[in-house]
């Protein structure tokens, strides 16, 4: 099975732009990053952002791609979740990436390197997650 990434707008209550508030029951997978300035604004515009790097020739990125979606939406009102192809060079980013799947968090437009996850651990994710949301309060 292959997962197909397509742009999506930025998820709910937690967004500051409402312009970027938009229907989500339908939506079966995440927004993908195209540009340095979508990076940009989602980091700016939301209280936590965790941005999923990945490759389309990754299979443990394609394996968990759904599951992920699905953690996103058990965070849906406090965390945005976006991806972002690493073989893209669309700009900046505050550490290179090495390996995929690789979890960048950023809290209130700050990049938090401390929580950099590299690799599919999805429970390590959850577990970072809802550490984040009780210390910070989301």
């Amino acid at each position: 099975m292959y997962a197909k990434y397509s742009s999506l707008p930025s998820p709910s209550t937690h967004v500051r732009d409402k312009n970027l508030v938009h229907d989500f029951k339908n939506v079966t997978e995440l927004r993908e990053i195209m540009s340095d300035e979508e990076r940009s604004d989602v980091i700016s515009n939301s209280s936590c952002v965790v941005i999923d790097y990945f490759t389309t020739w990754c299979t443990p990125c394609v394996k968990i791609a759904p599951e992920i979606f699905e953690l996103s939406r058990k965070y849906l009102d406090k965390v945005v979740f976006v991806k972002e192809n690493a073989e893209s060079k669309l700009g900046q980013i505050p550490v290179k990436i090495e390996s995929v799947p690789c979890f960048h968090f950023y809290i209130h437009g700050t990049f938090i390197p401390a929580y950099t996850i590299i690799g599919g651990n999805l429970n390590k994710l959850d577990e970072t997650l809802t550490m984040i949301v009780e210390k910070f309060k989301l």
